[in-house]
């Protein structure tokens, strides 16, 4: 019999741990791009580059005053909005319901090395997990650990539609951070999820709702059926990730969040 490729190995492991719907995604996901000097060369062309006339939090003050106050009124009528320590339940509980099977960072290290932690160094992992969580740990960490789990791999995916003048297929960016890096951020998301699902909710529908994108097309459904005259549009943005402002998100962040910016 043939021996299973990579990525059947892969899925089996999923499928071991019962993620069933993560091997699905494994078998059936686009290729990585394979490594060349044109595809290095595209890589490079698909960030923009940094001009003077990016965003500041100054333009976006002016240019949002409406939405930054309601996002500043939104933080004063939170209940117990004071800065408050990672409470060890939230981070015990994130690391326990981390998936395993995902890609490593760039250290190499993966959930699975966290999950083999024994007692003494579990203790430490949530020791560290609430000091980068909090403000203090901008001051505490030294800047080459910061840089370290800021630092992310890039995996490049094969967009379907062929290749270009130079042979290089569409490519999906993945980004693929330091693992130590998810149960802190999982954690502040799940400390602060009630609130950011008050926030954000019905403009952003994918924040702690199981299947969002269906409970869209049923509720489209619906909405037609009741107006009959009415009209669905779904634009897909070429490079909609690309348009983001990042510096806007951390505007609107800090105004409505601050305790969780640092």
């Amino acid at each position: 019999m043939p021996q299973p490729s990579k990525r059947q190995r892969r899925a089996l492991r999923r499928l071991a741990h019962g993620q069933l719907r993560g091997c699905v995604q494994t078998l059936t996901g686009h290729l990585v791009a394979a490594e060349s000097d044109a595809l290095r060369d595209k890589t490079s062309t698909l960030f923009p580059p940094a001009t003077l006339n990016l965003a500041t939090a100054d333009t976006l003050a002016a240019t949002f005053p409406v939405q930054l106050a309601a996002a500043k009124a939104f933080e004063e009528a939170r209940a117990g909005a004071a800065p408050r320590p990672l409470a060890a339940e939230t981070v015990v509980a994130t690391i326990r319901s981390a998936a395993r099977g995902k890609a490593r960072g760039p250290s190499g290290l993966r959930m699975e090395h966290l999950w083999a932690l024994k007692s003494a160094g579990r203790d430490a992992l949530l020791r560290v997990v609430q000091l980068l969580a909090s403000a203090d740990g901008v001051d505490k960490v030294p800047p080459a650990a910061r840089r370290a789990l800021g630092a992310a791999n890039l995996l490049l995916l094969v967009k379907a539609g062929g290749v270009d003048a130079a042979g290089v297929p569409g490519l999906r960016l993945i980004g693929m951070p330091e693992t130590l890096r998810k149960p802190v951020g999982k954690a502040l998301m799940r400390d602060v999820l009630p609130d950011a699902r008050r926030y954000f909710m019905p403009l952003q529908r994918a924040v702690c709702v199981s299947g969002a994108c269906e409970e869209l097309v049923h509720e489209a459904d619906a909405r037609l059926a009741v107006e009959p005259t009415w009209e669905a549009n779904q634009l897909d943005l070429k490079n909609a990730i690309k348009s983001i402002s990042i510096q806007a998100a951390m505007v609107v962040a800090e105004a409505a969040f601050p305790a969780h910016v640092p």
